[in-house]
């Protein structure tokens, strides 16, 4: 199943995955899958004006809290990763981001969904003010749409 195009407010971004992404057997790490996911939060941040040196100095950071992922299959390298992200709602102190990855030999290989904390001075923050920066998602029928995505 080819991948399919980016839907508005979402980030996309692909990456080669290399020799040490992979096991022995070629399936594609979950450290490296999740350093990509990190990756992939922090650019598309960076994209919509969040300076990452810029704000740590002023003492403001996001924390990964929680992270769930779901496989439907195992990326195999080699080959470029697509990683999609979008920011989905907030839920308390939490942003919640959502992701998908797959390549397109295989398609749409799995999802995540984390939970991020901004933190101001290493005290937690209401993530509201600063959300704004991102596009809304759109739902779509395709059942890989981002927004019609069941949570892990």
């Amino acid at each position: 199943m080819p991948l399919t195009t980016a839907d508005p407010g979402v980030f996309r971004q692909t990456f080669p995955l290399h020799y040490p992404d992979a096991d022995a057997s070629g399936f594609v790490r979950l450290t490296a899958l999740l350093n990509f996911l990190q990756i992939q939060a922090g650019e598309h941040t960076h994209s919509r004006g969040f300076d990452y040196h810029e704000n740590y100095q002023a003492g403001v950071f996001w924390v990964l809290s929680r992270l769930s992922v779901r496989f439907d299959n195992w990326p195999r390298w080699p080959a470029l990763l697509t990683v999609d992200t979008w920011a989905r709602a907030t839920k308390a102190v939490f942003a919640l981001r959502d992701f998908r990855f797959g390549t397109e030999d295989q398609g749409w290989a799995g999802r995540a969904s984390s939970a991020w904390v901004l933190l101001k001075d290493r005290k937690p923050q209401r993530p509201e003010p600063w959300i704004g920066i991102y596009d809304q998602c759109r739902a779509e029928a395709d059942p890989w749409c981002p927004c019609r995505l069941g949570r892990p």
